[in-house]
Order: structure tokens, then C-alpha cells, then sequence
């Protein structure tokens, strides 16, 4: 299975440990503006 979370930041780093724990393939993708 895959997983992708868009955005990051301290719930999306820990929402993707949990679906890695249950053996989802997860990929981050944290799309912040270039300031």
C-alpha cells in the first residue's frame, strides 16, 4: 500500500510512522513556499 501525506511538519512525521508500522509504504511530500 502507499501513503503519501502532503505537508510535513511534527503531525505529518508522525502520522507517517504510524502507517509505516503498519506496512505502508509512505512517501512525505512537504510543499512550503520559497520565501
Amino acid at each position: 500500500m502507499l501513503a503519501v501525506i502532503v505537508g510535513g511538519g511534527r503531525g505529518g512525521s508522525y502520522l507517517a510512522k504510524d502507517l509505516q508500522a503498519q506496512g505502508y509504504q509512505v512517501t512525505v511530500v512537504d510543499r512550503r513556499p520559497e520565501v
